[in-house]
Parts: structure tokens; sequence; C-alpha cells
């Protein structure tokens, strides 16, 4: 870690990366929901989130974003529940996670959503 730039790379890094998802999520006109939407409480790790309102068709659209990114291999999408009928999609961004596959996780996000909106 140190090699790499130590604690201000990783801020850094850490900063870019969840900015690909909150930007994506806060610009989606309530296709993507966050459970915490003050960005001064946001965690910069564990991006959670529901599609609109997550219950009823929203529910199956959840389940189905949490099915197609299991064919994708990413890891940690799935999440607990947060007082919804369906689980919360968050995606996870500790230190080894690359900000291409970030980038892959925001650019599947804006197809899902044209896919479905």
């Amino acid at each position: 870690m140190l090699e790499r730039g130590g604690l201000p790379y990783f801020e850094d890094l850490a900063i870019r990366r969840s900015n690909l998802l909150y930007n994506m999520g806060d610009n989606s006109n309530g296709f993507y929901r966050f459970f915490v939407s003050d960005p001064d409480f946001r965690s910069r790790m564990n991006v959670v989130f529901t599609i609109r309102d997550g219950i009823g068709k929203n529910e199956t659209l959840v389940q189905k974003f949490l099915d197609e990114t299991s064919e994708l291999g990413w890891l940690d999408v799935r999440s607990h529940p947060l007082g919804i009928p369906s689980d919360a999609i968050r995606i996870t961004m500790y230190n080894p996670q690359t900000i291409e596959t970030i980038t892959q996780v925001r650019d599947f996000m804006h197809d899902f959503q044209k896919r479905h909106e």
C-alpha cells in the first residue's frame, strides 16, 4: 500500500470509486434510491441502494439486478434487508477493488436502468 502512495492514494481512490456510483444513482431520476442521502454520511466502502421503493414490481427488479450481477461475478453485491421487502443492493469497494471494476458496475447500472424504466 505504501508503494502505491499510502493513505492519500487510497483515500482518493475510495472517493473516486464511490462517487462513480453515487453520481449515477443521484442522477437516475429516482430509479436508484440510496438509504443514506446526505453525502457527508455516505460510505466510501459500501454503496447501498434499492430500485425505486423496493416494493412490488420494484422488488422483482431488485432481484433481477442481483441475479444479473451474480452472473457477472462481482462479489458482495447482495445486502441484508433494510426495512423493505426486497434485499438492498450493496456494492462493496474495499481497497483491492479497482476503479475499472466500479466503472463496469456503474455502466451496468446505467444499462439496467435504460432496460427497465
